[in-house]
């Protein structure tokens, strides 16, 4: 499965994926999690936008590295790969040239992500909510078709999310704005962020608790207040 910040990479049949790494690829050509480590030495590109692929260069190096952690010769393995609701045509010819020309395998199919969640409930027929790192999906799926014409997309996500978050810590005069420290914002929502039950209650200063401090990777503090309830 491709998704936003992930890839989820296995064989069928197996109860579990054994690979797992981010969806990143570093300036010095390493990928997923080797990469992410040395986020503040080196930039990091992330080929999917808003559920897209818009890098096929690194898109194409995170698949070589998929089938080489694999220890699987892409000659001898159909592919199944996953897609965002709305992907656009092009993109889903794009990723069959690369998978038969490039990786020479014997047969491939592309199936939404949506739909394979509802699968994975013993479902086949639903309406699927798909809240990830770069956008909200509604799918509508029927005897497992998705609905095309009754799907919808809000741009409201986990990366937007992240976004505000880095745009409020600005505001406390933390500036993190390299692909490493945009990294670390999504990691302290992950960790210390929430959503309010009463969001009014929680911004008065009696019901208000002390900040939490964070540590950077480099080893500095940050410190995070109301930020971690206003961001969502």
């Amino acid at each position: 499965m491709t998704h936003n910040t992930s890839i989820i990479a296995g064989f069928a049949g197996s109860d579990f994926p054994p690979l797992v790494f981010p969806s990143n690829v570093g300036e010095s050509g390493l990928v997923g999690s080797k990469a992410f480590k040395k986020r503040f030495q080196f930039g990091l590109t992330h080929p999917i936008k808003n559920g897209i692929i818009s890098d096929w260069n690194s898109m194409e190096i995170i698949w070589d590295h998929v089938f080489t952690e694999l220890n699987a010769d892409s000659k001898d393995h159909p592919v199944f790969l996953t897609e965002s609701p709305l992907t656009p045509k092009e993109n889903r010819e794009k990723m069959t040239q690369i998978m038969f020309e490039t990786f020479n395998t014997p047969a491939m199919y592309v199936a939404m992500q949506p739909v394979m969640s509802l699968f994975a409930s013993g479902r086949i027929t639903g309406l699927v909510l798909d809240s990830g790192h770069g956008a909200t999906h509604t799918v509508p799926v029927y005897v497992g078709y998705a609905i095309p014409s009754a799907i919808c997309r809000m741009e409201l996500s986990g990366g937007g999310l992240t976004e505000y978050l880095q745009r409020l810590l600005t505001e406390r005069g933390y500036y993190l704005t390299s692909s490493g420290e945009r990294q670390a914002v999504q990691d302290l929502k992950e960790k210390l962020c929430y959503v309010a039950r009463n969001f009014a209650n929680e911004m008065k200063p009696i019901f208000m608790t002390p900040p939490l401090a964070y540590e950077l990777p480099d080893g500095q503090f940050i410190m995070i207040g109301d930020e971690r309830f206003r961001c969502s």
